[in-house]
């Protein structure tokens, strides 16, 4: 592993550990079954939100409506999102944690890498990590990757994808790295 990776792995588990999880799990009385699949959303800070889905959400029912046509294709949905949860205090933002839930699970549903996981049938759990971070230019880059696992990831499991993500990012885009605000926690 080379400085740069090193650095950024680093970098990540710091954050993550100082971020904590803001979990939106299915509530224990809930009347609908969950299912064994996570969404994911993880920043170049550290872990963003994490949410197991009831049936009905896997199968697309989602509780908001998104808007359909040019500028509304689920990758802005989705950044419009992350900003907006980002700007407020997500502890006391059901709301929030809402709609970036619904919105992952429509820029899931987008994806190739999503039409590429197995029927939750066949495996015992499915976890969809968008991992995004914002470059010099301060534009908003989204990678999604998946895994299959039958409990929650781990803080250095999503450290190690996220690394993944970004060299397969700035492999073809060199340019494109994460901008961290605070360069001397490097």
């Amino acid at each position: 592993m080379d400085d740069i990776k090193r650095q950024t792995l680093k970098r990540f588990e710091q954050l993550a550990n100082a971020a904590g999880w803001q979990a939106h799990l299915p509530p224990q009385d809930a009347a609908e079954a969950a299912v064994p699949v996570w969404l994911y959303s993880v920043s170049s800070k550290g872990p963003r939100l994490f949410s197991q889905l009831f049936l009905s959400a896997y199968r697309g029912n989602l509780p908001f409506e998104f808007p359909k046509g040019p500028g509304f294709e689920p990758w802005n949905i989705l950044g419009s999102a992350i900003a907006e949860f980002d700007k407020k205090n997500p502890a006391t933002q059901t709301e929030s944690h809402q709609m970036l839930v619904a919105s992952l699970l429509h820029y899931a549903r987008s994806t190739r890498t999503w039409a590429a996981l197995p029927p939750i049938n066949t495996v015992p759990g499915l976890h969809f990590v968008v991992f995004d971070w914002v470059d010099k230019k301060r534009v908003r880059h989204m990678r999604p990757m998946a895994k299959i696992a039958s409990q929650p990831l781990s803080i250095e499991t999503l450290s190690e994808m996220f690394v993944d993500a970004l060299n397969v990012h700035l492999a073809r885009n060199p340019h494109e790295g994460p901008v961290y605000k605070d360069a001397s926690s490097s």
